[in-house]
């Protein structure tokens, strides 16, 4: 093979690469805005697509495991079983990744919570005995998602909904629910999930400031919300910083569309 020829050929496998990761990122763009617009079941199909079960990617894994969960969340609740059933797709698809090693952290982190999240919500479809029994994976599922990214929020509200959902009796901690939520608060308050959510559990843990205070006198700390404000307080403030932060949004998606509303219904309980 003379010299010219090994220059030709190399500078073709750069081009390719270089037309290969283009389309790459051009297709992960496409797919974003699928999700934004809530077309979920577009994007899953084209993402399967470029699934390589020999050639794993994190982020196309997490996409797809994502857009499962969305689906199945959005389907009205009346429809049960096929809520189970994309719930189940997702974590099935992902579950063989958790312990993947390529990709960035927060990409590894995303994989492990959207099959968190699929396998949580699902659990709580099928029952609390389904709960009960998961409840330690789950907690260890979203502990090492922060382990990877500390700074990632959604895992520590998936955390605060967890013990919300589980009674105290059986596991469910109302205290560490306000510790997790805000630290998902801290890590990313300008989030229309993160605000809407922690509002909703804060109103439906519903303690004034004293249970508050002798919480944190108990737990030797407080569990990072406002002490001097009732859960009904800090949850109005919660919503009504959502509102104003889908005022801001130049070109909300539909789920931020839905929270919005979430948040309108809830506000008027507190007023």
């Amino acid at each position: 093979m003379n010299y010219g020829f090994k220059i030709k050929l190399f500078l073709l496998i750069i081009l390719n690469v270089y037309i290969s990761n283009v389309f790459y990122a051009n297709d992960f763009k496409r797919v974003d805005n699928l999700y934004h617009t809530g077309k979920y079941q577009e994007g899953i199909k084209i993402l399967e697509k470029e699934y390589d079960i020999s050639n794993p990617d994190p982020e196309i894994i997490w996409r797809i495991t994502r857009f499962y969960f969305e689906f199945a969340y959005a389907l009205p609740n009346k429809y049960k079983q096929e809520k189970i059933k994309y719930y189940t797709k997702g974590m099935e698809f992902s579950k063989q990744f958790l312990d993947i090693q390529r990709g960035t952290n927060l990409d590894r982190a995303q994989l492990i919570f959207w099959y968190t999240a699929c396998y949580s919500y699902r659990s709580e479809l099928i029952g609390i005995r389904e709960s009960l029994d998961i409840l330690p994976v789950l907690f260890n599922l979203a502990g090492k998602a922060i382990e990877l990214d500390p700074t990632f929020a959604a895992p520590y509200l998936l955390l605060g909904r967890i013990d919300h959902t589980v009674p105290s009796f059986l596991g469910g901690d109302k205290f560490r629910m306000g510790k997790n939520l805000s630290m998902a608060i801290k890590y990313n308050p300008n989030d229309m999930s993160v605000l809407v959510e922690s509002g909703e559990l804060f109103l439906k843990r519903d303690w004034d400031s004293d249970k508050k205070k002798k919480m944190a006198k108990k737990s030797g700390k407080d569990d990072g919300t406002p002490q001097y404000l009732s859960d009904r307080e800090y949850s109005k403030i919660l919503l009504n910083n959502s509102m104003k932060l889908f005022e801001s949004l130049d070109n909300p998606s539909t789920k931020e569309r839905n929270k919005y509303h979430d948040a309108l219904d809830l506000l008027k309980k507190i007023r």
